[in-house]
């Protein structure tokens, strides 16, 4: 599923983000043209970290509705939060 190729890409982009750090929450933002629905990328967001990190994050999901921004055709990592 082409889902799961670019959640795996976002879980990556976190880890190098987190500094080390366990990763307690993501906020995700789906573009408007990608065809994604915010509960399977979710579903796809805990199912694989608990996989790649043993413990399943909190996912904000939202969804853009210009089709002409530049995220547009992507699923793009917005923020994280750590544990300290």
């Amino acid at each position: 599923m082409h889902e799961t190729g670019v959640v795996r890409r976002l879980l990556d982009a976190a880890t190098l983000a987190s500094d080390g750090k366990q990763i307690r929450r993501m906020s995700l933002r789906i573009g408007a043209l990608t065809g994604f629905s915010e509960e399977v990328v979710e579903r796809h967001v805990l199912e694989l970290a608990a996989k790649a990190w043993g413990h399943e994050p909190e996912v904000i999901v939202s969804t853009g509705g210009d089709p002409a921004d530049s995220g547009a055709l992507g699923v793009t990592l917005e923020s994280i939060a750590v544990v300290d």
